[in-house]
């Protein structure tokens, strides 16, 4: 998928400071030991051991990630959308962007019983201007109820591609009507708002939430979204944002890689059904096979003929879910054609065998060879 960062410039306006007292709690977090820190597993462990409720263990995860992970402005200054840094590249090299502060605390949240969730979208400088590239955040679900958190925002600044590390309450267990100020997620669902805002009431700075609009059920919604496969969450994801107003260059960009992940699941699954197809046809031809040896003596001719008929529609139909497929690397290019390749000779094998078996049943069994 897309990788999505910050715009460097960003000003993170509170957090720590070299005369500040560091909370009790905070410090105990900065204090997990270096050897634990090189693992999902590591850091989760320590933080369920020292911190009892689920507030308390979300606040020291944001902490630590917020605090020990630096942003990558090597990546921001090449513009690196390709080679995606795994959990393990960020707890490797201590650097990330957006993503990689993202999902870290997204699977340390869940490896403490917390339900989680990565939020993409777009957000609103201070100056009220839109950022010209893609952000990523998280939610949180705390004793039955949705805060989002920033941490990537709260570990300091980027300025003329220099991260300044001063760490940043601002963005840590916010309200969704707070959040909504200047984060504004691709998808209407991950607001957490039962009267969500468009696009352009965003971009406009709207801060009224309209009770006037059709109600929202997110709950249900994302509930539904999570019971469905990959490729209809591309679909569901696709049309609630397409549903949500005018679109600029990020929203439009987030929905043509939501496309093409819809495409290439619609390919997976049509690849998949025509190679099942494909082999409905070979074991049914082979129970042809099986008769023929014995010259048909226990089947009846309309059996005989149907059940080639049988073969030649599983053909027909893997055909026709191999039309849409789309190869989109050398590998899928690879079986793509070794199945189209197959599935032709074994085409010409059926069609010989059956101009064969209309010669045989137009003849009389007594003639029959």
């Amino acid at each position: 998928m897309k990788k999505f960062i910050i715009t460097a410039g960003i000003l993170i306006l509170s957090g720590y400071t070299g005369v500040c007292q560091i909370p009790t709690q905070d410090k105990l977090a900065l204090e997990i030991p270096q050897a634990n820190t090189y693992s999902t597993n590591g850091i989760s462990s320590y933080v369920k051991e020292h911190f009892s409720s689920d507030s308390n263990r979300v606040r020291a995860l944001f902490v630590w990630v917020s605090n020990n992970i630096s942003y990558d402005v090597e990546k921001l200054r090449a513009k690196n959308q390709q080679g995606k840094a795994t959990i393990n590249d960020v707890l490797k090299t201590r650097k990330a962007v957006c993503q990689g502060y993202s999902e870290l605390f997204v699977a340390l949240c869940n490896e403490c019983n917390i339900r989680a969730i990565f939020v993409p979208g777009y957000t609103k400088l201070p100056n009220g201007s839109l950022a010209d590239l893609s952000h990523a955040w998280v939610a949180a679900e705390i004793n039955k109820k949705w805060y989002l958190f920033d941490p990537t925002w709260a570990a300091g600044s980027v300025k003329d591609y220099q991260f300044t590390r001063n760490f940043s309450n601002r963005y840590y267990n916010l309200l969704p009507e707070e959040m909504i100020k200047d984060h504004m997620p691709f998808d209407p669902m991950y607001q957490f708002m039962n009267y969500p805002f468009m696009y352009d009431e965003f971009n406009k700075g709207s801060t009224s939430i309209n009770t006037s609009k059709p109600f929202f059920n997110y709950a249900d919604t994302i509930s539904l979204y999570n019971s469905l496969d990959t490729l209809n969450q591309f679909i569901s994801s696709a049309r609630r944002i397409n549903r949500n107003g005018e679109k600029n260059q990020m929203i439009y960009e987030m929905v043509q890689v939501l496309n093409k992940n819809q495409q290439s699941g619609e390919s997976k699954i049509g690849f998949d059904e025509a190679a099942t197809q494909f082999k409905q046809a070979i074991n049914l031809f082979n129970r042809y096979i099986d008769y023929k040896n014995k010259r048909f003596s226990s089947i009846k001719n309309e059996e005989i003929q149907q059940m080639i008929d049988s073969v030649l529609l599983h053909i027909k139909t893997a055909y026709s879910m191999l039309a849409p497929v789309i190869s989109n690397s050398e590998e899928n290019k690879r079986a793509l054609q070794n199945i189209n390749s197959d599935l032709s000779k074994f085409y010409a094998r059926v069609e010989e065998e059956n101009t064969f078996l209309k010669t045989y049943l137009q003849n009389g069994k007594a003639v029959r060879k």
